[in-house]
């Protein structure tokens, strides 16, 4: 091409899917992706949309009082020309979900900061019993060095009075026996004369 001094490859040699307009010949499959798709006029596109939109405009227009009146003046404009085209509801809007879901107080939706209804984290379950003092403290908690447990017995970090080896009061422990043949030194589940 370069020794021909062509610039560009010519239009009968570019194929249509290695274009822009390639997703007009999507496969079934692929249709949901296209721009102009049905998706992109579902509630949580549209939710979203409107909420950005909105955003952006109430950060520009907090910069000065002149920008702040120029959005209330075009926010009031919008109020009637939205209250004749509101009318008419295809009940995919967020309150209209609401309302249809069973919840009598939609306020609290908005509360927790949810956008969508039907998708809200699952609740936290409660550990059973006392909380545990075993926590990760942070550093403004002025943690001291634990304390370490020692033998009542014999004052030894080492161990506990449980296994002290001065303990004389402790019981010699008690071997196992089988169920199944009255032996000692095996358990049931090991048993080389099963029942079965």
């Amino acid at each position: 091409m370069i020794n021909q001094g062509v610039t560009e490859i010519p239009e009968c040699h570019i194929m249509r899917r290695w274009t822009r307009d390639a997703y007009r010949d999507m496969p079934e499959h692929l249709m949901l992706y296209q721009k102009d798709s049905a998706t992109t006029k579902s509630m949580s596109f549209r939710h979203s949309a409107l909420y950005r939109t909105a955003i952006e405009i109430v950060q520009m227009a907090n910069s000065n009082p002149e920008s702040c009146e120029v959005a209330m003046s075009h926010f009031l404009d919008a109020i009637p020309i939205l209250s004749e085209t509101s009318k008419i509801k295809d009940g995919l809007g967020l309150e209209e979900r609401v309302q249809a879901a069973g919840r009598a107080n939609p306020s609290v939706i908005f509360e927790s900061g949810s956008l969508q209804p039907d998708i809200v984290a699952p609740p936290k379950r409660k550990n059973i019993g006392r909380p545990s003092s075993a926590r990760n403290k942070p550093g403004y908690e002025k943690v001291s060095v634990p304390i370490t447990k020692f033998c009542t017995i014999c004052r030894s970090r080492v161990h506990r009075a449980n296994c002290c080896p001065s303990n004389k009061n402790k019981k010699p422990r008690r071997e196992a026996h089988c169920s199944n043949c009255g032996l000692a030194g095996h358990k049931k589940n090991n048993c080389l004369t099963s029942n079965y």
